[in-house]
């Protein structure tokens, strides 16, 4: 892969202030983030910290905790005293866009790098599936969470119609079996 340029620090003091008051843009970072988008060893020791922090407890973790794991690391106190400096309520769809179209650049570099030198190596059957593999991948990729529906718990049972049926057991509803209808119907 090659070198990825690392987001800029002004970014991730507001994108780590941000994910340290919303759960889920917290879980996109322990999920998403890696030490190669980060500038320096302090940042990603605090997003290791995080990222551990969010896996075991399914939820970030407050500024004394993260200044009580680095208690004596005096750069991650100073970063994680930045953090706290940048925390101005910025919007976590805002900071998570960001996130992604930055993870999509670094993909499609690495991308783009990677099927030029197959392509120069005269593989130009691997470059091609790269680039539908990258395609794939961009197709289905979003930090995003999806608002999913309980189809489950929207469902309302309809009134039964006709009351008991034959031994007892309630009559059919056609609408839960339009096409072939339901064994104790065919009884």
């Amino acid at each position: 892969m090659s070198a990825v340029n690392p987001l800029s620090a002004e970014f991730l003091y507001e994108l780590y202030a941000t994910a340290l008051r919303q759960e889920p843009l917290c879980a996109v970072l322990a999920r998403h983030m890696r030490k190669e988008y980060l500038p320096d060893r302090s940042f990603q020791q605090v997003q290791e910290a995080i990222a551990v922090h969010f896996k075991t407890y399914k939820t970030p973790p407050s500024y004394a905790v993260l200044a009580q794991t680095f208690h004596e690391d005096y750069d991650a106190i100073e970063l994680i005293d930045t953090f706290r400096e940048y925390d101005e309520g910025q919007s976590a769809e805002v900071m998570t866009d960001m996130l992604e179209s930055y993870i999509k650049g670094v993909r499609l570099q690495s991308v783009y790098a990677e099927v030029g030198k197959l392509y120069n190596e005269n593989k130009q059957d691997k470059a091609e599936k790269t680039l539908r593999e990258y395609a794939e991948w961009l197709a289905g990729f979003t930090l995003k969470s999806s608002s999913f529906v309980d189809v489950a718990a929207t469902f309302k049972e309809p009134p039964a119609r006709g009351g008991r049926g034959t031994l007892g057991r309630p009559s059919c509803v056609p609408l839960l079996h339009p096409v072939s209808g339901c064994a104790q119907c065919r009884t």
